[in-house]
């Protein structure tokens, strides 16, 4: 049997690989996910995979970076906006998150198992995750407003405490009414955590 065709494996197809992907490692994780699963959730042979995408770390690694670069997406512009108050674009970020870890839960879970567990895409989150990062810290780093805190803290630790909790929460799906409580505190936490004033990291 001849090779497929590259130019056979279009835009949409690739996209229905990545989508079938993102759901296999977000719920088997990067060693039980099955190449031979993903490409038959595709619609197409495994042979078609591999072919275009080489290996099973190279497409998990396309999914985490794909992950990272929506959350940015949605991150960016808001850093980017200006707005009269910290707190109101502390509100904008914490929403903006709110929203896609309702829309996208299949990523947050790829993104938390890659944090906590499989680290097979660790370079990949260098490349994007770590640069996001260092734009919120020096986004929230820029204002005045962080000196008026009696009890100052690293920017970064405090970011991390919340991206993380939401990311948890977004993972475990119905369990997290259980843990964290009916109710989504993200943003009362954030405004309290960036209310009072805290160090560049």
């Amino acid at each position: 049997m001849g090779r497929p065709r590259r130019g056979a494996f279009d835009e949409e197809t690739t996209l229905r690989v990545l989508a079938a992907a993102r759901q296999r490692f977000a719920t088997h994780g990067f060693g039980a996910t099955r190449l031979e699963d993903v490409a038959a959730d595709a619609g197409i042979k495994r042979p078609s995979l591999l072919y275009h995408f080489g290996t099973k770390q190279r497409l998990y690694e396309d999914v985490v970076r794909r992950a990272c670069r929506q959350l940015a997406s949605v991150i960016r512009p808001l850093i980017a906006e200006p707005c009269e108050a910290l707190q109101v674009g502390v509100d904008r970020v914490v929403d903006a998150l709110l929203a896609f870890q309702t829309r996208e839960s299949a990523l947050l879970t790829v993104l938390l198992r890659e944090l906590v567990g499989d680290q097979v895409g660790s370079d990949v989150l260098q490349e994007e995750f770590v640069p996001l990062l260092d734009e919120l810290e020096g986004w929230l780093g820029a204002t005045d407003e962080w000196r008026l805190g009696a009890q100052p803290y690293p920017i970064r630790a405090a970011l991390m405490y919340v991206i993380a909790g939401q990311l948890l929460r977004g993972a475990i799906g119905p369990l997290g009414h259980l843990t964290f409580g009916e109710r989504n505190n993200a943003r009362p936490i954030a405004r309290s955590l960036f209310a009072h004033g805290a160090t560049q990291s």
